[in-house]
């Protein structure tokens, strides 16, 4: 049991990179009018109010939950350092690369609007080659190549292949995608049984990294997979869900949080899978109601 719940977490390693290949796919296109103004004063200030926010409900819980006795001027100081370092709840990391990749959105659809397909396809590469493979060289054979690219991160890769994908400028019909995400997966799975039962830190590190070569096959698979799916649009509850979604994401883990490490409840020997995958439903339906309720209010419709 131990061994299926610890391989779950990487095979759904896709998730963060088709979230950065969704943006990619609704930002970089040419013929939608995104000015530098427009970026930072809705894309950013948005995400910025959120973290801000979110860092302080997170902070200021945590001193509760803990009961800890400090005053309002360390709760602020605590704020300020986590939300500047970056350390509050672990799945807000995801906004702070949102804004990076917000704030460099001019020089990407410059990008896409300016190069050729055969030039995107080669910048693609390079990124692949020295995000992905590299790392992966270097890992494996416990050495550090000298050899590098000034913009060192596999989630602008992401974010063009996207676009790119989402526009047939990279063609990906259903069996190819199929195919991809079928042949990612398949070895993860087989990597995470032998890092697992080996004990082997190096293929279980690499299995967290959303720029091993796996991941990034299994994603490419899995975003070509959905971008050709019909789906029904006038799906009212798919509509909801998808406007619910970004609530959903930030207030998940509290239920998460509160329910097992301060309610001392330990799924582990209360059920185990299935009271896994009960948990799994609870936490969704239970962030989907709060983030319905919380979107009623006024300030933070705007946000949530």
């Amino acid at each position: 049991m131990i061994l299926l719940l610890t391989t779950v977490p990487f095979i759904m390693m896709w998730a963060v990179p088709c979230f950065v290949m969704v943006t990619g796919a609704l930002l970089l296109n040419p013929d939608k009018e995104i000015t530098v103004k427009k970026i930072i004063c809705r894309y950013v200030f948005r995400i910025s109010i959120v973290l801000i926010v979110f860092v302080s409900i997170f902070t200021i819980s945590d001193v509760i939950a803990d009961k800890e006795k400090i005053g309002v001027t360390d709760i602020v100081k605590r704020i300020f350092y986590k939300l500047y370092t970056g350390t509050s709840w672990a799945h807000l990391w995801y906004l702070y690369l949102l804004i990076g990749l917000y704030l460099l959105l001019p020089v990407f659809r410059a990008l896409v609007k300016g190069l050729d397909d055969k030039e995107i396809k080669y910048i693609l590469l390079i990124y692949f080659i020295f995000n992905s493979i590299v790392p992966l060289i270097n890992q494996v054979s416990k050495t550090q190549t000298g050899f590098y690219i000034t913009t060192n991160s596999i989630f602008p890769f992401y974010l063009i292949i996207g676009y790119m994908i989402h526009s047939d400028r990279i063609k990906l019909n259903m069996k190819k995608s199929i195919a991809l995400f079928a042949f990612g997966e398949i070895l993860i799975i087989i990597l995470s049984v032998v890092g697992i039962k080996a004990d082997n830190s190096i293929i279980t590190s690499l299995l967290g990294n959303y720029s091993f070569v796996p991941v990034v096959i299994t994603s490419i698979g899995i975003f070509g997979m959905l971008k050709n799916i019909n789906i029904n649009k006038s799906n009212k509850f798919i509509l909801l869900v998808d406007k619910l979604s970004f609530g959903i994401y930030l207030t998940h883990l509290a239920f998460l949080r509160y329910g097992i490490r301060f309610g001392g409840f330990n799924p582990y020997t209360h059920g185990g899978i299935i009271m896994i995958v009960v948990i799994v439903l609870l936490v969704f339906i239970l962030s989907f109601l709060l983030t319905y309720i919380l979107k009623l209010i006024p300030g933070l419709k705007n946000i949530l």
